[in-house]
């Protein structure tokens, strides 16, 4: 039996930008309060944005001089954060892309990690492991124990992709869960995606080869160590 649509009525429609509105008040409170929010944290904006907008643009619809204008706020929007496109949200992001690219153009024999994994997953067909745990529910575990050292040998991860500070950072250590001087002793650089900027903290973006578990220590380490609290 094939059943028919049901039509949407004012109390669906109110109930829809309801739920659209109450989202937005919620999602501002929530994010909010985070010390430090990311850009890529307004996608769950989107879907109470259309509920909202939805209903504003029916209503519009009744007086063709405000549908020109809520037309004219959306196309001005729109166009706006289309230019943004091009212009790199952070400047790192360069030079990732560059890594991406490169990573995307060579065969590895092995299974590539990293934290900051959007980029570089996004252009090679997400074949970057996810070392955060942000898309990848199989390292909790592993993270929690301060294991993901442990985690790399056991997923066959070959290779990490990431910035050097961020993986030497004694912070990062306990808060990613994992053992940064056991990780140092087995990462060989391999290719690095430099920024133009010499003064930019964040200047490489570096492929690293992850040495066999039962490899002899290196008695110079690849990375610096950085204290915990570190500015920057």
């Amino acid at each position: 039996m094939r059943l028919k649509p049901r039509k949407i009525g004012i109390r669906d429609r109110t109930l829809l930008t309801s739920c659209g509105l109450c989202a937005i008040v919620l999602y501002l409170l929530v994010y909010g309060a985070v010390r430090d929010p990311q850009v890529w944290y307004t996608v769950n904006f989107v879907m109470p944005m259309v509920l909202v907008l939805g209903s504003i643009g029916r209503l519009a619809t009744r007086y063709r001089i405000k549908l020109a204008y809520v037309i004219g706020a959306v196309a001005l929007l729109v166009s706006v954060n289309v230019a943004k496109t091009y212009q790199p949200f952070w400047k790192n992001q360069g030079y990732v892309l560059e890594m991406a690219e490169y990573l995307r153009d060579h065969q590895f024999a092995g299974r590539i990690g990293g934290w900051n994994s959007g980029i570089p997953g996004y252009f090679t067909d997400g074949r970057i492991i996810n070392l955060d745990g942000l898309v990848n529910d199989q390292i909790y575990p592993y993270a929690l124990k301060g294991e993901v050292v442990e985690y790399i040998d056991s997923a066959k991860i070959k290779y990490v992709v990431d910035f050097p500070p961020l993986i030497a950072n004694q912070c990062n250590w306990k808060i990613l869960g994992y053992d940064g001087e056991s990780l140092d002793a087995r990462l060989t650089p391999v290719h690095r995606a430099l920024s133009k900027d010499p003064g930019d903290r964040w200047r490489e973006f570096t492929l690293f080869e992850v040495q066999d578990s039962s490899s002899e220590r290196r008695a110079n380490p690849t990375l610096t160590s950085e204290p915990c609290g570190r500015p920057g």
